[in-house]
């Protein structure tokens, strides 16, 4: 293996490596709370942290620019590394408030992890250690993990390895969850999908049953991530190999892949070397004024 290769794949995280995560992050980030904040205008049936205050002062015409604003602001701040004490915090506390609002407009919101995963950056940055360009990585990653462990056990602590076994009665989730979206965006198209793929599970039960041993054994031992980044990357590989697999068969895609594929595999980096490689550094300026 060439030693370029080697420091990118089994090294420390290079701030070009850093930098290329962060636009991904806020490319999901922004592309979650920005429609939120723009579709809607009160909080019909508070949870969470929406019962403790009125979340809808925040969507006040005056208020949802202002916060528009900080968006911005606290994502480009994030970008060039500006005063991260300050606004991991506040990006953290939007994603949590923009989320809850929209469950308390009774839309399930999928994004639980991407709160926590900027929860950790804070408490890294927060830590002032030495090692930070390692632990603002590795705690996205640890979290990432911890996602698909406690997505394993909860399972067993629910139905055992029954869990597998009882797979073909999935058909019935299958059925609930595009219902839900019909519910949540009123396509009809849903339900007519949903049906299709429970029937498709009905009559492959025992391939269906097989796939969920697999997932069960890949989120379970996800905590291997948390290793170092070799782990991280190969681990990345099996989870994306395995969310595919769930998506073709089953077509169904979770958030968390989206922090395992960004944080265990950084395909824009990969595009970013191949981009360095074939023509010129598109960081070199970045580098040199040391804004990562």
């Amino acid at each position: 293996m060439k030693p370029t290769t080697k420091k990118i794949f089994f090294g420390e995280y290079s701030s070009p490596e850093w930098f290329c995560m962060k636009i991904s992050l806020m490319f999901v980030w922004l592309g979650v709370t920005i429609p939120i904040l723009l579709k809607y205008t009160s909080t019909n049936y508070p949870v969470g942290i929406c019962q403790l205050f009125d979340c809808s002062i925040f969507l006040q015409n005056w208020s949802k620019y202002i916060l528009l604003f900080l968006i911005l602001a606290a994502s480009t701040s994030y970008l060039f590394e500006y005063k991260m004490k300050l606004f991991t915090p506040i990006i953290f506390f939007i994603s949590v408030l923009l989320c809850t609002i929209q469950e308390s407009n009774t839309v399930r919101n999928w994004m639980g992890v991407l709160s926590m995963v900027l929860f950790a950056q804070s408490i890294a940055y927060w830590r002032n250690s030495f090692n930070l360009n390692q632990e603002r990585v590795q705690f996205s990653v640890q979290v990432t993990a911890a996602g698909y462990t406690l997505a394993a056990i909860s399972k067993l602590q629910a139905s055992g390895l029954q869990w597998i076994w009882d797979a073909p009665r999935f058909s019935l989730q299958i059925m609930k969850i595009h219902h839900w979206i019909y519910l949540d965006f009123g396509n009809t198209l849903e339900i007519a999908k949903g049906e299709n793929l429970s029937n498709w599970i009905i009559f492959h039960a025992s391939f269906i049953s097989f796939l969920f041993g697999a997932t069960l054994v890949i989120e379970f031992f996800a905590f291997i991530a948390m290793i170092n980044k070799k782990c991280a990357f190969y681990y990345g590989i099996l989870l994306f190999s395995m969310h595919l697999g769930i998506f073709v068969f089953m077509d169904l895609v979770g958030s968390v892949f989206l922090f395992a594929v960004i944080f265990m595999l950084n395909p824009l980096f990969g595009i970013y070397n191949i981009i360095k490689k074939a023509t010129y550094d598109p960081f070199q300026n970045l580098i040199k004024r040391n804004i990562f």
